[in-house]
């Protein structure tokens, strides 16, 4: 009888190291995934895969891999939005915030692909001091506040237009001086192209390629908020009508094209 009951509690323990060890995400909650779309693959912070749906709670160090005609929108907890659209891969690398003090700040990668950004209750302050920083493979971006839309291309240059406020591209030459080069409102354009080895050009107009971005996510977006829509993998993305992205008043950004340098102007 004692036999019998050895080998079923072997059994029982082999049953049980055979079954796979779910992760326990470190660090608190910064966010939710507010809306998605189609395929998405998130991965945490010990690089396992997790499902994507709305109402997913986010940490820092979350990854997500959107396919095509897909899209995914993390919301932080001071009304940060960070939009994800089709074909990118990007990384929530740090967000805090103090609401009492109005203090806090956002990191997040971007590899390739495309993205839409709105400040939160982190660009209320106003532009006294870069909150958030988004780093791509030609530059970092440090905001102070309202809304960013580029385009990360596979070859590391980008495109990135700010419908309000103005961008500092502090250009790092080959001996190690600094060239600024300020574009948005007021200036001579609202839009640049990076390469990546960090040369920029200001442009008179939005690209074919910026503007068929903005369309795209903007179809996305919509067919997602549709009551009826459903993603591609059947799941329901039914909900409320997300609020206007109305774009704040005018802030300042900082395009760094050394990621190891200070963003403030």
């Amino acid at each position: 009888m004692m036999n019998s009951y050895l080998r079923a509690a072997v059994a029982v323990c082999i049953l049980l190291l055979s079954l796979p060890v779910l992760a326990v995400p470190s660090g608190p909650v910064i966010g939710k995934v507010a809306l998605v779309l189609g395929s998405v693959v998130g991965t945490d912070q010990d690089g396992d895969t997790f499902e994507v749906v709305r109402g997913t709670e986010l940490h820092a160090g979350y990854s997500f891999e959107t396919g095509s005609r897909s899209f995914v929108r993390a919301e932080m907890n001071d009304g940060t939005r960070m939009t994800i659209s089709q074909n990118s891969t990007a990384t929530l690398d740090q967000f805090s915030f103090n609401q009492s003090r109005s203090t806090g700040t956002f990191n997040a990668t971007v590899k390739k692909g495309s993205f839409r950004y709105i400040s939160g209750l982190l660009g209320a302050a106003g532009s006294s001091r870069v909150h958030s920083r988004i780093s791509t493979p030609s530059g970092v971006i440090g905001v102070r506040g309202t809304t960013i839309v580029a385009i990360v291309n596979p070859d590391g240059s980008m495109t990135i237009t700010i419908p309000a406020g103005t961008v500092d591209v502090v250009l790092t030459q080959s001996d190690g001086t600094k060239v600024t080069q300020t574009i948005g409102v007021g200036q001579s354009s609202q839009t640049i192209q990076v390469t990546s080895d960090g040369q920029s050009t200001g442009l008179d107009q939005l690209p074919t390629s910026l503007q068929t971005v903005v369309n795209e996510l903007v179809d996305l977006v919509n067919e997602a908020e549709n009551p009826s829509g459903t993603n591609n993998s059947g799941t329901n993305d039914q909900g409320s009508t997300d609020p206007d992205e109305t774009d704040p008043q005018p802030q300042t950004y900082t395009l760094d094209t050394d990621s190891t340098a200070e963003t403030n102007t």
